[in-house]
């Protein structure tokens, strides 16, 4: 290579901001016309850019995407339990001459979703008239004992004078 070369080379790497061997392999494609050689780095350099930028909107689309099923599968996995816990415990009612009607939660918690204001009228009227309405489960139970076994429980029967 004549020393000519050697600084057309130089100077284009420095000015491309590129290694001496791209600066030569790209002077030499072009035919040593440092205008066209310039041209053809920075289109390169374009082109690996935008690569790199897409490369990265694909990455960050995935994360995104295993974030919203992350997200996704938390949301089911706490209805599934919701729905366990509903279909575990029931709704006892019972009236004043002795009949009653066992259902399962999941009854009651769908008509007031779909019938809001009629089962919450029809609830007032069933108190007034002397229904009970009385939970039972696995789940209530575990309510109920953790009341039991209360602080604020406890004093509310010494204040109210009530003895085991």
């Amino acid at each position: 290579m004549e020393a000519r070369e050697n600084n057309m080379v130089t100077k284009l790497s420095l000015k491309a901001n590129v290694t001496f061997e791209e600066a030569q392999t790209a002077l030499e494609k072009a035919g040593w016309d440092t205008l066209d050689a310039l041209e053809a780095l920075e289109r390169a350099k374009k082109e690996r850019e935008e690569k790199a930028k897409e490369e990265k909107k694909r990455i960050t689309h995935e994360e995104r995407k295993r974030e919203l099923m992350k997200f996704l599968n938390t949301v089911f996995d706490w209805i599934k339990r919701g729905i366990n816990c509903l279909c575990r415990n029931e709704l006892k009612i019972s009236s004043k001459n002795g009949t009653s009607l066992d259902m399962n939660l999941m009854v009651p918690t769908l008509l007031l979703i779909f019938f809001f204001p009629l089962t919450v009228i029809s609830a007032i009227i069933a108190f007034f008239c002397g229904v009970r309405f009385t939970l039972t489960g696995p789940d209530v139970s575990k309510v109920q004992e953790a009341m039991k076994t209360s602080p604020a429980a406890e004093e509310e029967k010494v204040n109210s004078g009530i003895q085991e």
